[in-house]
């Protein structure tokens, strides 16, 4: 694989068979041969610091987890036995079934869980009247035992999930960062973020992931006010040291380190399409309405569009590869394009022909779960529900790219973020670099 000189990404080919090359055609055809997508996690701030309404990515963002393990130990109420939990989805059928599911949909499926259990509890207990009956219930017991466990421990990590989004608002808070993250308002939006930020019920880390979402978004406004804003995290209770956070997030992944368009607002085109998408898809879940964008370069991965601005490319193999910054070669060499298959070229800055079957996506500097829900959607994983791949939204786009091209995506990275560790890597970072 090969990484890109500029702050964005890079694709490559692991090496294979070449197929022989063809015309450019106006369709693009499927390629048997694997691409790698380099991503660097500063061309989306955005994803990793907004509150997700997901099972798995609430637990991450609201209790912590590690290596699949839950510690419930500063929730109050917990029985000593229960403060570790391990929340994994091989060994845990509910939780295969509803990591991606929305916080609502969570509390139903888990009352028809319960509703199940003590059903089955009682129907057991009914119908003893004779040996073969006791042997039978006995026989039962540790699997009722195992589901009496499963649902104890979803009920009793609902229950604190429940008591966080209240005990910090994250409902009104919610509302406010996905309107931040998807739609240019800057004086709605400076309006609303003053009265967080002046609501003593609010927590100061929600009212810090709300200051930084909003300077990320308005940072090249003349009226942005980051010295003002800055000012009144301090009043509030915002420790000075994560205040600063704010001009760390800009100098790692402001502006000027992206090249992607994350907010859609660089251009009028971006701007307009993004408003007609908001306006005939609609909004169905105002807590979840932005998306990954991820989500986008992988439908233009997928749909032989990528742009080659930002996404330098070179062959692996002995398919010609062509040489990085520097070399003999132009990293927009179309010997790549004739590599993953043939029939491919570079039209209007944009790659054009063949689109890979597999797909290897590098996240560097870490991911988080919303972008795995991604990838999952891509791959029709059965917990998605089919809403989320037929929705109009990005995600619903890169998946039907996806289908028509037959295409798996697997993504690698260190780590998965939640807000915290994401903002603690880029202080880090910033401390390296001075």
């Amino acid at each position: 694989s090969s990484s890109s000189s500029s702050s964005s990404a890079a694709a490559a080919t692991s090496s294979s068979t070449q197929t022989a090359p063809g015309s450019a055609s106006s369709a693009p055809s499927s390629s048997t041969r694997p691409v790698v997508l380099i991503v660097d996690r500063a061309e989306d701030p955005v994803t990793p610091l907004l509150n997700q309404w997901t099972y798995e990515a609430m637990l991450h963002e609201l209790v912590g987890m590690n290596n699949n393990r839950l510690s419930l130990r500063h929730a109050p109420d917990v029985k000593k036995e229960l403060q570790e939990l391990v929340m994994d989805p091989a060994t845990d059928e509910f939780f295969a079934r509803n990591m991606y599911s929305n916080f609502g949909d969570l509390g139903v499926n888990l009352k028809h869980m319960v509703d199940r259990f003590t059903q089955a509890t009682k129907s057991s207990r009914a119908e003893i009247k004779s040996i073969d009956d006791m042997q039978r219930v006995v026989d039962e017991m540790p699997e009722m035992q195992r589901e009496s466990g499963i649902a104890s421990k979803h009920v009793l990590v609902a229950s604190e999930l429940s008591r966080v989004v209240e005990r910090d608002r994250l409902l009104q808070v919610s509302q406010l960062e996905q309107d931040i993250a998807c739609r240019e308002a800057e004086n709605d939006h400076r309006k609303r973020l003053l009265t967080q930020l002046a609501d003593s019920h609010v927590c100061a880390w929600d009212k810090l992931r709300l200051a930084l979402l909003f300077t990320l978004r308005y940072e090249t406004s003349a009226s942005c006010g980051v010295a003002s804003i800055s000012e009144t995290l301090v009043k509030s209770g915002v420790p000075h040291e994560h205040v600063k956070l704010l001009a760390t997030a800009r100098r790692q992944v402001g502006a000027a380190r992206r090249t992607g368009d994350v907010f859609m607002n660089r251009s009028f085109l971006a701007k307009a399409a993004n408003t007609v998408r908001r306006g005939i898809g609609g909004i169905d879940n105002i807590y979840t309405q932005h998306e990954p964008f991820l989500a986008g370069t992988l439908d233009a991965l997928l749909r032989a569009k990528l742009p080659t601005d930002t996404f330098p490319f070179m062959a692996g193999g002995g398919g010609g590869a062509a040489a990085g910054a520097g070399g003999s070669g132009s990293l927009h060499d179309e010997s790549f394009l004739s590599a993953i298959g043939g029939g491919a070229g570079v039209r209007g800055g944009a790659m054009e022909g063949s689109v890979p079957q597999e797909v290897v996506v590098v996240m560097v500097g870490g991911t988080t779960f919303e972008e795995l829900k991604c990838v999952s959607a891509l791959n029709g994983h059965p917990s998605i529900p089919s809403s989320a791949r037929t929705d109009g939204g990005m995600v619903a786009a890169a998946s039907a790219s996806a289908r028509a091209a037959n295409a798996s995506i697997m993504l690698l990275a260190p780590c998965v973020h939640n807000s915290r560790s994401f903002l603690h890597d880029l202080a880090r970072k910033d401390r390296l670099a001075s």
